[in-house]
């Protein structure tokens, strides 16, 4: 019976020290791994604007919109001038399942950049959503009030062969961004107030 007691005690321990280990590796990767994903989406943020020089992340912008449920967005200013907006957009709708994006968008309604953040589509096909070949198409577009089109669907962007399903997650992507970007535009500039100095944009 002792012994029993015994090993219930180390076992127990064991199991502690072993929950204890656990949670400080945890406490220590979570913060790297969160300003590492951060970094990752500031960068895509910089790729897809033009050049400015203060920043409005997205709880900025929701302030200044008075909405707290306002879609992600990063308003960018030169000179006190709104120059952009990037949003971060994510179609479930992928041959492989979820692509993320981050999309840039003009005050003039017009594409700036569009970048891939993540997806599973099929390697050598699909992934090729993140290749400039295809994704140089949008810029320089106005959307539509339909919206962007693969040519399949009577639009004017070249699909990506034998990868049109993953291709239309881009047009829907860039559209819904569009959308928003629509539907918050005249109180947009209002960010300014909140934005933060930095250098970045595309600058192209």
């Amino acid at each position: 019976m002792k012994a029993e007691i015994r090993w219930i005690v180390v076992l127990t321990s064991i199991c502690a020290v072993s929950a204890g280990l656990l949670g400080l590796v945890n406490s220590l990767t979570t913060a790297p791994i969160a300003a590492a994903r951060a970094q990752t989406t500031l960068d895509a943020v910089q790729t897809v604007l033009p050049a400015f020089d203060r920043l409005a992340g997205p709880e900025s912008v929701r302030t200044a919109l008075g909405e707290a449920d306002a879609p992600p967005m990063y308003a960018a200013f030169q000179e006190g001038k709104l120059v952009g907006v990037a949003l971060e957009v994510s179609d479930a709708g992928g041959f492989g399942g979820e692509v993320s994006y981050m999309v840039g968008l003009l005050p003039d309604g017009k594409v700036h950049a569009l970048r891939v953040l993540g997806h599973k589509e099929t390697p050598g096909l699909g992934s090729k959503l993140a290749d400039e070949k295809f994704s140089s198409q949008f810029k320089g577009l106005v959307v539509p009030a339909e919206g962007l089109k693969v040519t399949k669907d009577g639009g004017t962007i070249q699909a990506i062969t034998g990868a049109t399903i993953s291709s239309r997650t881009a047009t829907r992507s860039v559209n819904q961004a569009m959308e928003t970007l629509r539907k918050y535009l005249q109180r947009l500039p209002a960010a300014g107030a909140q934005a933060q100095p930095t250098q970045g944009g595309s600058r192209g």
